[in-house]
C-alpha cells in the first residue's frame, strides 16, 4: 500500500493505492476482490477546529463506492458523527455485496495526535 497526502490550511487529501499480490487459483479465496475494491481511493477532509466533514470516494471496476462523514465534538477526545456509505467495499467479509448505509455514533479520535 501506498499512502500520500497533501494539506492547504483546513483542507486535506489523502491518496491511496494498493496492489494485492496474486496466488494460485487453488489458495485465491478472494479472486474478483479487485473489481470491487479497486486499487485505491482519494479522501478529502475539511476540519476548522470543530466540525470535520470527509468525502472519500473509490473507483472499481464493478462499481464506485462513496462515503461522506460530518463528525464535531461533543467532549474532550469524543466526536458525535454521522457516515453515510454507498457501494462495495465497505467491510472486507461482503466486499462483494453493494452496501448503502447511514450510520449514526460516537467515535474516540485524536488520541494518537495530541491537542
Amino acid at each position: 500500500m501506498f499512502r500520500a497526502a497533501a494539506d492547504y490550511g483546513d483542507l486535506a487529501f489523502l491518496a491511496r493505492a494498493w496492489y494485492r499480490i496474486p496466488e494460485s487459483a487453488a489458495a485465491d479465496e478472494n479472486p474478483n476482490e479487485y473489481r470491487f475494491l479497486g486499487y485505491g481511493d482519494l479522501r478529502a477532509v475539511w476540519s476548522r477546529g470543530g466540525p470535520t466533514v470527509s468525502a472519500m470516494v473509490r473507483p472499481s471496476t464493478e462499481s464506485a463506492a462513496f462515503e461522506l462523514t460530518y463528525s464535531v465534538p461533543i467532549a474532550g477526545q469524543l466526536r458525535f458523527y454521522g457516515q453515510w456509505f454507498n457501494g462495495y467495499g465497505e467491510n472486507l467479509f461482503e466486499f462483494d455485496r453493494r452496501s448503502n448505509r447511514l450510520s449514526i455514533g460516537i467515535a474516540v479520535t485524536d488520541w494518537l495526535i495530541g491537542d
